[in-house]
């Protein structure tokens, strides 16, 4: 590095690997955290799915029960609708 300066005029200023590791350990760390940020999160929203869907089941079986045909297929609707949120969820996980 001497001799570099001495042609160039510049100084080199080269960290050892040492002072380098750290920064990519760090980077190892924060996506490790934040893929269990977002798993946690797919968790709870897949979990809140399920129990929209159960509700939905639960609405859909009064309604049955009172021959309400307009809101069993509104109810219908929306349960599939809460399927497809739920496969599209699973699917990434």
């Amino acid at each position: 590095m001497r001799s570099y300066k001495q042609e160039t005029g510049i100084d080199l200023s080269i960290p050892r690997w040492s002072e380098i590791k750290d920064k990519y350990d760090l980077k190892s760390v924060r996506k490790l955290e934040k893929a269990k940020s977002d798993l946690a999160k797919a968790t709870d929203q897949y979990e809140k799915i399920k129990e929209r869907i159960q509700l939905y089941h639960q609405k859909l079986h009064v309604e049955q029960e009172k021959n309400n045909v307009g809101k069993v297929g509104k109810i219908q609707d929306d349960i599939e609708k809460q399927k497809r949120m739920r496969k599209r969820l699973k699917k990434n996980k």
